[in-house]
C-alpha cells in the first residue's frame, strides 16, 4: 500500500515533502514493530492504508496530513508522546496526530464516558483544523473495511453502530459522499448481513435485467452531447445498498425510486450544464416538477452543486440525470478535502477561517461549544440532536437552501438567517401560508420570516420549542440583556 502511495506522491509534493513522508513511515514502522492486527497483518499496514485512503480516495493532497495519518496511532498505542512528535516532525504534524489520539491514562467512570469524552475532544479539535476529521474518517473507513476480522462480534457491531451514528452523518455534512456511502454499506453488511446480501442481489438482478436499456441510454446521451459539441465524462451510479434498503421501506417498487440509476454527466463549462439539461428534456420525458432540483444556482449546505432531473428512462422506470462541471464534481465527491487543491494559494488557516464563517456545519459546532464550553454531556447531546440526526432542507425566500435537524422550527430558521431577524420575528409565511414561530419545518418548505421592528427580544417561553444552539444562546443572551437594562 505504501509503495502505491509513493508512486503517486511526485505529482503533488516536492522532494523535501516526500522525504518527510518517508521518514514518518520509517518512524511509524519502528514504533509498531512486532505488533499485529486481528487480520494477522503487521500493524503498520493500517496507518499505511489510512494514509493512502486520505490521499488517493479522499483527495487530501497535503504532506503534513499524510505524515499525521502514518503516525496517527503512535501516541495512543506506544510510549511516544506529543513532544517527541513535535521535535521530530514539527508543530503542525504533532497537532494533527494528537488531535486524532484518544484520551488515555485517565480513570473514567465507565467505557461510555470515555467514548463520550473522546468524541467531544475530536469535535472540539475539528473547530481548530478541519483536516482532523478527514484523517479520522480515513482511519474509520479502513477499520470498517477490516471489521470482519474482529474476534468479538459484539465489539464489531458496537463499532458499526457508532459509525452509523457519528461518522456517517459527519461525512455527509462535510460533503465526503463516497466515504459516507461506503461506511453506510460496510455498517449495513456487518449489522444485517442477510438483508445486505438480499439488497445486493436485488440490485444485481435489476441491473442484469435492464442492462440493454441502461447501455442504450448511455449511447443516446453520448450521441446528443457529441452532436452539440459538448465534451463530457459520463458515468452511471447505482444507489448504494443501505440507501436502497431505506428507500424500499418507503417505496415498494424499484421502478418508482427516482435516483435508483443516476447518469452523472460532467461537462467543462457552467453554461453547458443547462444546455445538457435542455437536451435531456428534449430526449426524455420529465417525471414531474417534484423531481427537478437546481443545486447549481443554490448549492446544498455541504457545498454540493449539480442539476438533478428525473425522467422516464425505459418502460416507465425512473432514471436521474446529474449534471455538473469538473470543479463541482470534485467538491461533490470529496467535500472539504478538495479545498486544498481548489485554492492552492490559501493556507490551511485561511481555509479553516473560511469554513468557520461560511460552512453551516462547522459554524454550528462552534456555536454549540460556545453554549456548552465545559459541559461535555450537553455539548455532545446538542451535537447529536442538532447536527447528526436526520436533517430537513428548507428554502429561504431568495432560494438559498438551509439544513436543520428534524424538529427545528421557524424561530430556529430566523436566528440562523440573522440574530436581529430572530429577535424581532413574530410569525412567518411558509409556502405562502401564515404560521407561528413554533411551526415545525418540513422538507422543501419555503420560508419568509415576518418581523416587528419595535420588538426587542424573544421571551423565555421560546426556549421550549427552539432546538438549535444559536437560537438558544441568542434568546438567553436577550433575556439577560433585558434584565440588565431593567435594573
Amino acid at each position: 500500500m505504501f509503495q502505491l502511495l509513493l508512486e503517486e506522491l511526485p505529482k503533488y509534493f516536492t522532494e523535501e515533502e516526500i522525504k518527510l513522508i518517508k521518514r514518518a513511515h520509517s518512524y511509524a514502522t519502528i514504533k509498531h514493530e512486532g505488533v499485529y492486527r486481528d487480520s494477522g497483518e503487521a500493524y503498520i499496514t493500517h496507518p499505511e492504508a489510512v494514509a493512502y485512503i486520505l490521499f488517493d480516495e479522499m483527495g487530501l493532497h497535503d504532506s503534513n496530513s499524510i505524515c499525521a495519518a502514518l503516525l496517527h496511532d503512535v501516541i495512543e498505542d506506544t510510549e511516544t508522546d506529543e513532544k517527541e512528535i513535535r521535535e521530530l516532525f514539527g508543530e503542525d504534524i504533532a497537532f494533527l496526530v494528537n488531535a486524532v489520539t484518544k484520551i488515555k491514562n485517565i480513570n473514567f467512570v465507565s467505557k461510555s464516558q470515555r467514548e463520550q469524552d473522546n468524541t467531544c475532544l475530536l469535535l472540539r479539535r475539528l473547530i481548530l483544523d478541519y483536516r482532523v476529521i478527514l484523517i479520522k474518517l480515513a482511519d474509520r473507513l479502513h477499520n470498517m473495511r477490516t471489521i470482519e476480522f474482529k474476534k468479538i462480534k459484539k465489539k464489531a457491531h458496537a463499532k458499526s453502530l457508532e459509525t452509523l451514528q457519528l461518522f456517517v452523518p459527519i461525512a455527509d455534512r462535510i460533503g465526503a459522499f463516497n466515504v459516507k456511502c461506503e461506511l453506510e454499506d460496510l455498517c449495513f453488511k456487518d449489522l444485517n448481513p442477510s438483508k445486505y446480501k438480499e439488497i445486493k442481489g436485488i440490485t444485481n438482478d435489476y441491473i442484469t435485467k435492464h442492462l440493454s436499456e441502461i447501455e442504450e441510454i448511455l449511447d443516446n446521451v453520448r450521441k446528443e452531447l457529441y452532436l452539440e459539441g459538448i465534451r463530457n465524462e459520463l458515468r452511471v451510479r447505482f444507489k448504494s445498498a443501505y440507501a436502497l434498503y431505506k428507500e424500499l421501506k418507503i417505496k415498494q417498487k424499484m421502478s418508482t425510486i427516482p435516483d435508483l440509476i443516476s447518469y452523472q454527466i460532467e461537462v467543462e463549462h457552467l453554461k453547458e450544464c443547462y444546455i445538457t439539461l435542455m437536451l435531456m428534456h428534449e430526449k426524455y420525458k420529465s417525471a414531474n416538477k417534484g423531481y427537478f432540483r437546481d443545486f447549481i444556482s443554490s448549492a446544498k449546505p455541504n457545498g454540493y452543486r449539480a442539476i438533478h432531473t428525473t425522467v422516464s428512462g425505459f418502460k416507465n422506470h425512473y432514471i436521474q440525470f446529474q449534471i455538473f462541471t469538473k470543479r463541482m464534481g470534485l467538491v461533490n465527491k470529496y467535500g472539504f478535502a478538495v479545498l486544498r487543491d481548489l485554492y492552492p494559494d490559501k493556507s490551511f488557516r485561511e481555509i479553516q477561517e473560511y469554513l468557520m464563517m461560511e460552512d453551516s456545519f462547522m459554524a454550528s459546532i462552534k456555536e454549540i461549544e460556545n453554549l456548552y464550553i465545559i459541559d461535555n454531556d450537553n455539548f455532545l447531546k446538542q451535537v447529536y440532536g442538532e447536527l447528526l440526526k436526520e436533517q430537513v432542507q428548507v428554502y429561504a425566500k431568495d432560494g438559498t437552501i438551509h439544513s436543520f435537524p428534524k424538529g427545528a422550527c421557524v424561530l430556529d430558521f430566523a436566528y440562523k438567517i440573522h440574530s436581529e431577524i430572530g429577535d424581532k420575528a413574530v410569525s412567518a409565511l411558509v409556502n405562502g401560508k401564515m404560521v407561528g414561530l413554533n411551526y415545525i419545518l418540513k422538507n422543501e418548505d419555503v420560508i419568509e420570516v415576518l418581523v416587528d421592528e419595535n420588538k426587542l427580544r424573544q421571551d423565555e417561553s421560546c426556549l421550549d420549542y427552539v432546538v438549535t444552539a444559536v437560537a438558544k444562546r441568542k434568546i438567553k443572551d436577550g433575556i439577560k440583556e433585558l434584565a440588565r437594562i431593567r435594573k
